[in-house]
This record gives structure tokens, sequence and C-alpha cells, in this order.
């Protein structure tokens, strides 16, 4: 399989969540810090353009979909990582349905007694763990396809 066939299996709808994790990332106000979500975006090659920095959008901030939504979920990821962060002692296992480019295993340093899986499609999942590769990057958790 060649890189295009692995970045034209990843969803628009993932690359979106992963632009939008990248403007927050750069934000000067940001709500969390994705490292990786800039480069799941530009290894796709997306036959649409999509910004990592909120530079890269004409209004900026009043933006309605990178601006006004792109800090939506922003907020949702939030609320979700500190959610995450606070039940992981409680927890021994966390499922990652639909888990996309996320980079929760990666980004919160959820203690060594968890054990998480993230499911999602086969090749959606292999785009991304070749981008993590790339980066030396490896995510604590198996994933199931």
């Amino acid at each position: 399989m060649s890189d295009s066939d692995l970045a034209a299996g990843v969803s628009s709808t993932a690359l979106m969540v992963a632009a939008a994790r990248a403007i927050e990332t750069h934000h000067p106000h940001s709500l969390l810090h994705d490292e990786y979500a800039e480069h799941f975006v530009r290894s796709a090659n997306s036959p649409v353009a999509l910004p990592t920095r909120i530079e890269d959008v004409e209004l900026g901030d009043a933006d309605p979909f990178w601006g006004h939504l792109g800090r939506f979920f922003a907020v949702r990821a939030r609320t979700f990582d500190d959610f995450l962060v606070d039940s992981a002692p409680h927890t021994p296992q966390l499922v990652f349905l639909g888990a996309g480019l996320d980079t929760r295993g990666l980004r919160l340093g959820l203690p060594p007694s968890v054990t998480g899986f993230e499911i999602d499609r086969h090749d959606v999942l292999t785009f991304k763990t070749k981008v993590l590769d790339s980066l030396g990057a490896r995510a604590p958790f198996p994933t199931i396809c």
C-alpha cells in the first residue's frame, strides 16, 4: 500500500479534527497541546487545504468554522482529557471507539496501570501508526481494526 493510498483512507472528519487540534496547539491561549496533529494534516496531502495555525485562516479567530467551531473542538477535547486524567487511576481499561487521529495515549501521560484500546478502521489506524512511527512516537495502546 502506497503512502497516497494510506492518506486517501483517512476520513475528512479525522483530518478536520486534527487540524483543529493543531490550530489550538499554536493558539496563544491554548486549552490543549497536541504536537502530532499538524504532522497528521501535513502527511495526509488532503485535496482540501487544511490550516494548522489560526494565522492561516483569513478571518482568524472570527472565522465561523476554524475560529468558533475550532474552539468548540478544543473545549470538548479538554473536557474529555480532564475526565480521563481524573478517572485513569481508578479505571483499568479505556476504550477509544472511532479513535481516528486522536493522541490521548501519548499526550496525557496516563499511568502504566491503564490499558487502552484504540478502535477504528484499518486504513485510519495504519496511517496514524505510520505518521507516529516517522516521528519516533509509539502509542502505548494496542489498536484494533
